[in-house]
Parts: C-alpha cells; structure tokens; sequence
C-alpha cells in the first residue's frame, strides 16, 4: 500500500506545483515589478488606464489561484435514514467522480494517511547520505529534517494534528482572499458588509504561507524540496515595463 500511496502524493505534488503554485509566484514576482516602475507616478496619469487593468488582471488571478490552492475535497457521504421508517437509505453517490486537487485535499489525505508517515520511511530517504558519509550521518540528518516538519524531535511519524494545523493556518491566513474571489470576483454580493476587506499585505501572506506549506510537505513526502521554488531570474520585465513608465520622466 505505501509504495502506490507515495506515488499519488508525488503526481499530485508535481501537479499542484505545475499547474498551482508556480503561476501564482511568477505572478507576484512580476506584480512586484510593475509595483516598483510605477510607483514615481503614483497621482499621475501616465499609462493609467492600462496600469490599473493590470493591477485588476493580477488581484483576480492570484486571489483565485489562493482560492484554489485552498480548495477542501469534496464532503464523504453520509448515512441518512428514512423519515417516515428509521431505515437506512443508499449513500448518495457523488455527483461527479473527478475529484479537483489543491495543497489542502492532499493535506487531508496526508491526514488519513499518517501511519505511512514515518520517521523510518523518512530515514530510509536518505540512502544517497548514507552512501556518502555513512549511515549514522544520514540518520542524524534524516531525524534533523523530521523534527522540523513536525515541530517535534520525539515525534516517530507525522501527527495528524500537525496536518490539521496547518490546513487551519492556511485556511485563516487565506479567508480575507477567499472572501474577494467568493463575494467580489466570482460572484456580486449585494451587502458591501460582507465582503470584507482585502490588501495587498493579506495577499501577500496567504501565498507565502502556502508556498512554505508545499515546501515542508514535499520535503516529508520527498525528503527534497525545490530551493528556490521558481527561479526567478527568467521572469525580469523592468525594461518592458519601463517602456511605459520611464525612470527619467516621472
């Protein structure tokens, strides 16, 4: 069961790095340039139509790709009776069989799942050190990293209340942006109270979060992680940017 397990976290990994993660980074590293060119003309009205339809453009991608990432997997069916008789009726079959993947449907089945998760399996990982330098430096380092990802150096597999934390971190740091994707983006709440407010701060934390999450999970699930996540240095825009809003004239 372990090997099959471990193969379906790693495919939805790659996938949610792929088709997740990586754009929303990209993303924000090149809102933060077009933040810094054209922050000289803050109250003037150069490109100004054009720069706020990109500040539009951006706010609406990455707050649904945190939306996204956030997403829960789809309730279990439960067991009704009948009103009229006590009996026991049939479960009611999902709707759809295709299941949408986020970081936090493969957190919840980590949290299913945490008797694979231990710190042997973990140890085991760490072959190519102990090819290296030896068994007993491979299984310091294997118990070093293990103790980081569950906060704890007594612990011998990961917690499923770790994993629940974290969803909850993730799910409270990402409320104020899931509420703009829910009540602004994808549908027009009548009520302005209930839509909340959103900032750019807010923003900028839930994707740090959930870029730190993936991170510590796929070094449990793959005793690796990429470092960094996305390398930046093929996304520079400044001198496109700076096109439209030239240093020399602001």
């Amino acid at each position: 069961m372990s090997k099959p397990m471990f193969s379906k976290w790693c495919r939805w990994l790659d996938q949610i790095y792929r088709d997740q993660l990586h754009d929303l980074l990209v993303n924000q590293h090149i809102f933060h340039q077009f933040g810094e060119c054209t922050k000289l003309y803050i109250g003037k009205y150069t490109a100004g139509e054009l720069a706020h339809w990109m500040n539009q453009g951006y706010i609406a991608f990455a707050a649904t790709a945190v939306r996204r990432m956030i997403e829960e997997p789809p309730p279990t069916p439960v067991e009704r009776r009948c009103p009229k008789c006590g009996h026991l009726l049939p479960l009611r079959k999902p709707k759809s069989r295709q299941q949408s993947l986020s970081l936090v449907v493969l957190l919840r089945d980590l949290a299913n799942h945490t008797d694979l998760l231990t710190v042997e399996r973990y140890r085991a990982m760490y072959r190519t050190l102990a090819r290296r330098f030896g068994n007993s430096v491979a299984r310091r380092f294997a118990d070093r990293d293990f103790a980081i990802i569950t906060r704890s150096r007594n612990a011998t597999k990961m917690p499923s209340s770790r994993i629940n934390r974290d969803i909850a971190a993730l799910k409270r740091v990402a409320e104020p942006v899931r509420r703009l994707v829910n009540k602004v983006i994808a549908h027009t709440e009548a009520d302005r109270r209930r839509r909340g407010k959103m900032t750019y701060e807010k923003l900028n934390a839930a994707i740090a979060l959930l870029a730190e999450t993936f991170k510590t999970y796929s070094l449990l699930i793959n005793g690796k992680c990429l470092t960094p996540l996305v390398p930046f240095s093929g996304y520079d825009v400044t001198k496109d940017l700076n096109k439209l809003w030239p240093k020399s004239d602001h």
